[in-house]
């Protein structure tokens, strides 16, 4: 059986220990923020400039990330609730999923 590498290479100018070390954080956050959506917010707007000072650009991503990146702020842009925002990023997450599984097949 062919698994996925569950600790994938970084791309050269990320650093490792500060990505390992926003992960860590972002777990810690979102069990932290349990039931409340605004919580999971900051947390998801923590990691993204977390990995950002880690190094981590657009241009790292893979290419179904990269092809679902639109959905979120234009999503954004219609949502009032912290629970509307959050479906924004879960709305993204679905996109990634299919996109990524549709290439997985090619």
């Amino acid at each position: 059986a062919d698994f996925p590498n569950p600790s994938p290479s970084l791309p050269p100018g990320i650093s490792k220990g500060l990505a390992k070390h926003c992960v860590g954080e972002a777990i810690k956050c979102h069990i932290a923020a349990d039931e409340d959506a605004c919580g999971h917010l900051k947390c998801i707007k923590a990691t993204a400039c977390c990995l950002y000072v880690a190094g981590l650009r657009i241009k790292h991503l893979p290419e179904p990330v990269k092809k679902c990146l639109p959905i979120i702020p234009c999503c954004l842009e219609g949502s009032d609730s912290c629970e509307e925002k959050l479906g924004c990023f879960v709305k993204f997450g679905k996109c990634a999923k299919v996109l990524g599984d549709e290439k997985d097949r090619k």
